[in-house]
């Protein structure tokens, strides 16, 4: 698993072609705000909210392969490059970007442990210049449609002992004692499901749990590793965090709910 600190990017930054993909549930503009006022470095923007399904019913759902080789292909990307993808702080959002370019082909794929903030507080140097990457020829990729399941799947799979069902919602919003924060989304959670809110993979720095502490975390929650794994979240970002704890572990037999909790949950 491909884990960078952020003195060893600093070392190494023009070895790298760098995402920011910070992300905040709500804040549509979260991301623009906080490139202008400081990045990485030669960083671009990559956007989850743009990186997502347009015009679909539930939000965040993965794009189709067309809509995906045209952004991509804007942004200058090829899959044989080495992708540096950085979050605001833990890894709320760069683990979303990260599977979805896993799924769509790239292989170099590496995460900033604990995000820019880590990067700030070390004062290593920060850009205000705008970097936008630069077009090349329309790019084909193929999409991994094996690791992403739908709500069809998720329910034939509900009493099979050969699953495991992950919610990565905060506990709160998985036992139904708050709010959901969409419209039109009940309280609740997926019968048989374990809540395992996606903050547990790092700690309170930010920083990406050690192997043995993700293992004991899983145990923890009654989690058998070896088990086929779905996971799911409000709307299929904060999943990712848990996916990437289990890729972390070795664990290839992980999967996507890909409407998540929104999907589920809808009235």
């Amino acid at each position: 698993m491909n884990i960078l600190e952020a003195d060893e990017l600093n070392n190494n930054l023009n070895h790298f072609t760098v995402l920011d993909s910070r992300w905040k549930l709500g804040q549509e503009n979260y991301l623009n705000f906080e490139y202008n006022k400081g990045h990485i470095p030669g960083a671009i923007k990559m956007d989850i909210e743009i990186f997502s399904k347009p015009n679909s019913k539930f939000p965040h759902m993965i794009p189709d392969k067309k809509y995906f080789e045209t952004l991509i292909s804007k942004m200058g990307i090829s899959v044989d490059e080495q992708i540096l993808i950085y979050d605001q702080e833990g890894f709320i959002s760069s683990t979303r970007i990260w599977f979805l370019l896993k799924i769509f082909g790239f292989k170099k794929l590496f995460i900033l442990n604990g995000g820019f903030k880590k990067w700030s507080e070390k004062k290593l140097p920060v850009q205000i210049k705008k970097n936008t990457g630069n077009f090349k020829k329309m790019q084909k990729f193929s999409l991994q449609k094996e690791f992403i399941v739908n709500k069809q799947f998720v329910n034939k799979i509900i009493h099979n002992n050969q699953f495991h069902i992950i919610d990565a919602r905060p506990s709160e919003r998985f036992l139904g004692k708050v709010s959901e924060p969409r419209i039109n989304v009940r309280r609740g959670n997926i019968e048989g499901s374990i809540n395992l809110p996606f903050n547990k993979i790092h700690n309170k720095d930010g920083l990406i749990l050690e192997n043995k502490e993700l293992e004991a975390l899983f145990r923890k929650n009654y989690i058998n590793i070896n088990k086929n794994i779905v996971c799911l979240c409000g709307s299929g970002i904060t999943a990712c965090n848990i996916i990437f704890a289990l890729n972390k572990l070795s664990c290839s037999n992980v999967f996507l709910y890909d409407g998540s909790w929104s999907e589920w949950g809808n009235i």
